[in-house]
């Protein structure tokens, strides 16, 4: 089996300056509270009874490579979504993703008011 990328690895043409979790983990839940909370595994997200206001709504991974571009992918589980984000500077890309992630309303899913 292969090893969980770490910081100052190469993956994908981009070196991993940072990791959101812990244990050396390369990615965390976040949810509807404006939490990205690091105790729900990939397995509990995948099996739907978490609370995606309060627990987990979906799984975020983010590094910034070495020409400083932001890289983010992130899931929403409700709708079964898969995204990606590309941007810069680090501080505006983010804060254009916390706003849109809770904007998409996924049908079945719980609307978030932001």
């Amino acid at each position: 089996m292969p090893s969980m990328p770490m910081v100052g690895d190469e993956l994908a043409g981009y070196r991993l300056q940072t990791v959101l979790g812990r244990g050396g983990m390369s990615e965390v839940s976040w949810n509807h509270n404006l939490r990205h909370p690091p105790i729900y595994s990939l397995a509990q997200s995948i099996g739907g009874k978490l609370d995606p206001a309060t627990q987990a709504a979906g799984r975020v991974f983010c590094t910034i490579n070495t020409g400083g571009v932001y890289q983010l992918v992130w899931t929403e589980d409700g709708g079964r979504l898969l995204a990606t984000m590309s941007g810069g500077p680090h501080d505006s890309a983010w804060h254009w993703w916390q706003r849109m992630h809770h904007a998409i309303f996924m049908p079945g899913t719980p609307r978030m008011s932001m």
